[in-house]
């Protein structure tokens, strides 16, 4: 059984799914027999009011019958949810996680990301690529590609009429547009590791990854700058990331997690946009452990998961955390 956190809390939407995960030796291993999953909706019944000695942080267990590493989640709706991992599983629940269900995805290739955006996608080893056509997930995965950490959809009306980003090992990059997989590996200009992708839309997006690598393109990908980072982090790796937005207007902040309790955050200026300046806050969140995974309901309302079950709530985009962590029996 591997056990599974459900977070229920009234007036949030759905936020953006999790990722946990960890790379060795250019191989993602998993440090986690566990998955935070978030899901968000009203309550209709409140629960009994908790004495002073008792601290009810609204996470319950919604266990999945496996013994294989789960390694994301992510959220359709306010009761439903994907769950992917190793040897290509993929799970299902319709009822908030009290019930799961296998899906049938066609490949043993691991799993290492998912997101929904309209349409569920899933990446993970050796190029595999799955995208959900109604009840079927289709293989669309990217011969010869490496390793792929993390997805990215940015639009999506059918298989052919899309525009999907996928990162991986070694500085990879793909693109998905135009019915085709486009190789932008050779524009990221590093080769390092790039763990996690989010595009605001079709031409502004960012990477994070190995060594404290941040890149961004404003032009689809074909071209890409490196970022400077503080310091105090720049030999940090990173893991994640949320691009948040303003009225679909543009970027106003950019949270990337990390190695060693890493959080920083860049906010849109009048005369800059995301990503060139920094507020470090590690020791706001008051961890040493590695962050894999930012998660958000609103620009200052965030979720962050890591290494030794650490989970923590910022209410004030990071000025201040609300350790949420669960007991070390949960694993």
């Amino acid at each position: 059984v591997v056990g599974i956190l459900f977070k229920t809390e009234s007036f949030c939407s759905v936020m953006k799914g999790a990722k946990i995960s960890s790379v060795s030796s250019h191989r993602r291993t998993f440090a986690f027999l566990s998955v935070v999953l978030f899901s968000w909706f009203f309550v209709i019944f409140l629960s009994p009011s908790l004495s002073s000695e008792e601290v009810d942080t609204g996470w319950n267990g919604v266990p999945i019958e496996t013994d294989l590493n789960l390694n994301d989640v992510a959220t359709l709706n306010t009761t439903s949810a994907l769950v992917v991992g190793e040897s290509g599983k993929i799970f299902y629940t319709a009822n908030s996680g009290n019930n799961w269900s296998e899906e049938e995805s066609g490949t043993i290739q691991d799993l290492n990301s998912i997101e929904f955006s309209g349409v569920a996608v899933a990446v993970g080893d050796s190029g595999a690529v799955l995208i959900k056509d109604d009840e079927v997930w289709i293989d669309n995965s990217i011969s010869g590609a490496s390793n792929l950490y993390d997805v990215s959809i940015v639009s999506y009306q059918s298989i052919e009429d899309s525009t999907i980003f996928v990162s991986g090992m070694n500085g990879e990059i793909w693109k998905w547009n135009n019915n085709s997989w486009l190789d932008l590996s050779n524009n990221t200009l590093v080769e390092t590791d790039l763990y996690g992708i989010d595009f605001f839309d079709e031409e502004e997006g960012f990477a994070v990854g190995a060594d404290g690598t941040i890149i961004a393109t404003f032009d689809g990908g074909l071209n890409w700058e490196l970022r400077s980072v503080p310091d105090e982090i720049k030999n940090y790796s990173f893991y994640d990331l949320a691009l948040i937005p303003y009225k679909s207007e543009y970027p106003v902040r950019l949270f990337v997690v990390g190695e060693n309790g890493t959080f920083i955050r860049s906010d849109h200026k009048p005369s800059l946009t995301v990503g060139y300046d920094w507020i470090v806050w590690n020791t706001n969140i008051n961890t040493t452990s590695t962050l894999r995974s930012v998660s958000y309901s609103s620009n200052a309302k965030l979720w962050v998961v890591g290494d030794d079950n650490f989970i923590s709530l910022t209410e004030n985009g990071g000025q201040a955390f609300i350790n949420q962590s669960q007991p070390q029996t949960i694993n």
